[in-house]
Order: C-alpha cells, then sequence, then structure tokens
C-alpha cells in the first residue's frame, strides 16, 4: 500500500498485506525510524479507511508464520480500515485452510462491522 495507490481514484478496492519478515525483534516497529514508519503506515491506513479500501487477511499469513501481522490488523481495526477474508487458495485443497483464521479473527474481535464489502468503497 503507497501513498501514491491510495491517492488515484482507479485503485483496487483491496489492498493486500504482503507477508513481511520480522525484524530480530518480532514486532512491527524497531530501529531508529520507528516514529517515522509507524506515522506512515497510520497516514497510509486513514487514506485507506478515507477511500473505503479493504486490508485482506488470509492463511498466508499463518503458513509463512507471520503473526507478528496481527499487531498490524489491530492497528488497521483501530484506525477504521475494513477486513477482507481472503482464501489466498491456489487450489481446491488450500481452501480448507481459511478456517485457520478463525482463531485470529476472534483474537482481533473482527465482528460483521469490520468487514470490507464492496458497497462500502467510496469513489
Amino acid at each position: 500500500m503507497s501513498n501514491y495507490g491510495c491517492s488515484r481514484s482507479s485503485i483496487s478496492p483491496v489492498a493486500r498485506c504482503v507477508p513481511i519478515f520480522p525484524r530480530r525483534t518480532g514486532c512491527l516497529w524497531s530501529g531508529n525510524d520507528t516514529q517515522r514508519e509507524q506515522k506512515r503506515l497510520i497516514y497510509q491506513l486513514d487514506l485507506a479507511s478515507k477511500r473505503g479500501i479493504g486490508i485482506e487477511i488470509s492463511p498466508k499469513m499463518i503458513r509463512y508464520n507471520q503473526r507478528h501481522l496481527i499487531a498490524f490488523y489491530q492497528l488497521c481495526l483501530e484506525r477504521d480500515v475494513k477486513l477482507l477474508i481472503g482464501s489466498d487458495a491456489h487450489n481446491v485443497k488450500q481452501l480448507k485452510e481459511i478456517s485457520l483464521l478463525i482463531p485470529i479473527l476472534e483474537e482481533l474481535g473482527v465482528v460483521e462491522g469490520h468487514l470490507w464489502h464492496p458497497r462500502d468503497r467510496i469513489l
């Protein structure tokens, strides 16, 4: 998700969180640029919320042991960014992996109002 991407009117209504490798601390923020990185991400999330862009959450984060992304999804919810539940399935067998998200969605406290729907998009 980038500043350019969130500001264009022809953008996709759904952004995908690309799995990232945690820094040595295993948390979302680390290093000398912590405050600047956090402000930039919050700005991007606020822009996504204003534009009605949903952020995809998929079992990929579990498959690649990316549990640190839970903090990112929590921040999305705090900034009123809707989540889209995706399967990231590349075959029928992988569709069952979507159930792996249930405990994470419960941990985040996701309810129907937190989910992105096509009609939510603001043009």
